[in-house]
């Protein structure tokens, strides 16, 4: 075998090498992926059914570092039983996620949602929902859900945030305020809205 055969061997090797983990990892994750899905639609889900999600999740990590699989992960712990024992594994998933893909803004807003729930994480939380702001500022899908996040952080806030909070909830009443209000009806946040806006005429709006 000459030098030049010897050298394509080597590099089909290592293409191979990582051609393959990649592959079998993408091949887990693609059999979780619909009840990831049905979790994002609020569809009543079995244990077991979650439990495949887990395993996929699991798998594909340690085939390769997949900052999706991490960051569904904490989604999945909690679906499963936000019990503390799944929020600490949800936290850790959820950095895990962040290290491998810090620009991800999803994962910031989920950091900052799950830390709702340790009151002595409060300053972390916050730092958390102002990360996720300043890389999607304007995402309209994220939009809605980091104004429910923020109010829910809203004693751990300082003035200045308190007021990204405000200038979120009024530009979300500008592009769409029916949007707004459904979501807030949905939501229990009706009070909040009214609170946030401070506006006689835009509390006439939610509350009819």
């Amino acid at each position: 075998m000459n030098f030049r055969n010897i050298v394509l061997a080597l590099a089909t090797l290592v293409l191979l090498w990582f051609a393959v983990p990649n592959f079998l990892a993408a091949i887990w994750m693609a059999t979780g992926d619909p009840i990831y899905r049905d979790i994002g639609t609020q569809k009543q889900l079995t244990n077991p059914e979650i439990e495949a999600l887990i395993e996929s999740r699991e798998q594909a990590i340690t085939l390769v570092n997949s900052p999706k699989a991490a960051t569904d992960l904490a989604t999945a712990y909690m679906a499963l039983d936000p019990s503390h024992e799944n929020l600490e594994k949800a936290l850790v998933s959820l950095r895990s996620g962040i290290n491998l893909a810090p620009m991800n803004a999803f994962a910031w807003q989920r950091l900052a949602g799950l830390l709702v729930f340790k009151p002595d994480r409060g300053a972390e939380a916050v730092s958390a929902w102002k990360t996720a702001r300043q890389l999607a500022e304007y995402d309209t899908f994220l939009f809605h859900d980091r104004i429910r996040i923020g109010t829910q952080l809203y004693r751990a806030m300082t003035l200045p945030d308190r007021q990204m909070l405000v200038e979120d909830v009024e530009r979300a009443y500008a592009e769409n305020r029916g949007r707004l209000r459904s979501y807030a009806k949905q939501a229990n946040l009706l009070e909040w809205m009214k609170f946030l806006l401070r506006d006689e005429e835009k509390t006439t709006y939610l509350s009819s």
